[in-house]
């Protein structure tokens, strides 16, 4: 569905490479509901199971996973 729902990524343009360059990215946002309907879309319940959704499931994991400012590619974009 081309991502709509996750956003809050820094995209700059890059004339190096002519294309736009994410510099960060804010993770991934997902409630417990959010991942019950996420899981029967897709016909796969069973991943329910899986450490990492049972973790996110039963609120052991926090709602939020990964993201960051990606250093590297902020230097290799000012460097250019």
């Amino acid at each position: 569905d081309g991502g709509f729902g996750l956003n809050g990524d820094i995209l700059v343009w890059n004339p190096l490479l002519n294309m736009s360059f994410e510099l960060s990215s804010m993770g991934i946002r997902v409630s417990p509901e959010v991942m019950d309907k996420q899981l029967e879309l897709c016909k796969c319940p069973e991943r329910k199971k899986f450490v990492w959704h049972t973790m996110l499931m039963d609120g052991t994991l926090p709602q939020t996973i990964g993201g960051g400012i990606g250093q590297s590619r902020l230097c290799q974009f000012l460097l250019r």
